[in-house]
């Protein structure tokens, strides 16, 4: 059987929409901030480049499905420089057939080469990609021509603040992979200086 899950995104991090208790509603969209590349990495606790290695889906202490996702690392553009990131995703299919589902959130496969932008642990040890399916890109190599980053289409939708209402969000996209890197290596240094300032002020 499968469930919907609505999620709210404030500022790129996630909420479990209020009053929704046990209960699910079937939705079709999530609504989420728009967001661009710097953006993402801002509101990242993690930006990674790597493999995805192993995805297994359990039961939480919740009662709702879980993903864990295990990411053969190539580079870390943000958050350390370990040679693997094991993190949990809210969702899953279970081998019984009950399935969650978030509209929005970015399906990884085991053998997929991505770039990934993610959030900071819940208080249950969950995880999302920045901006949902936003937070996601697939490398895509191709022997004639340099490689690029693949951004598909989803089912998000971005809220306009001054007219409350929420319009269909295009996420498809394609990159650059090495102007893509560049621009990652820059907002890295950008964002560690900001922080070494901001640290220095505090003082």
């Amino acid at each position: 059987m499968r469930t919907f899950l609505p999620i709210a995104l404030v500022g790129a991090l996630f909420l479990v929409v209020a009053g929704l208790g046990a209960a699910f509603r079937d939705v079709s969209a999530s609504t989420v901030e728009k967001l661009d590349l710097a953006g993402l990495f801002d509101r990242s606790e993690h930006v990674v480049h790597g493999r995805i290695a192993k995805t297994s889906v359990r039961l939480g202490a919740h009662g709702r499905p879980e993903t864990t996702v295990e990411l053969e690392l190539t580079t870390a553009f943000w958050g350390g420089a370990q040679t693997s990131l094991v993190f949990t995703l809210p969702g899953g299919a279970l081998s019984d057939g009950r399935e969650m589902v978030i509209p929005g959130l970015p399906k990884l496969a085991v053998g997929e080469e991505v770039l990934l932008f993610l959030s900071r642990e819940s208080k249950r040890g969950l995880r999302l990609p920045i901006g949902l399916a936003q937070g996601k890109f697939q490398i895509v190599r191709d022997e004639h021509g340099p490689a690029v980053l693949v951004r598909g289409a989803s089912e998000l939708e971005v809220l306009d603040p001054a007219t409350k209402k929420s319009e269909k969000l295009e996420t498809r996209a394609t990159l650059d992979w090495q102007a893509t890197v560049r621009e990652l290596e820059r907002l890295a240094n950008v964002r560690r200086e900001r922080e070494a300032r901001e640290k220095a002020e505090s003082k």
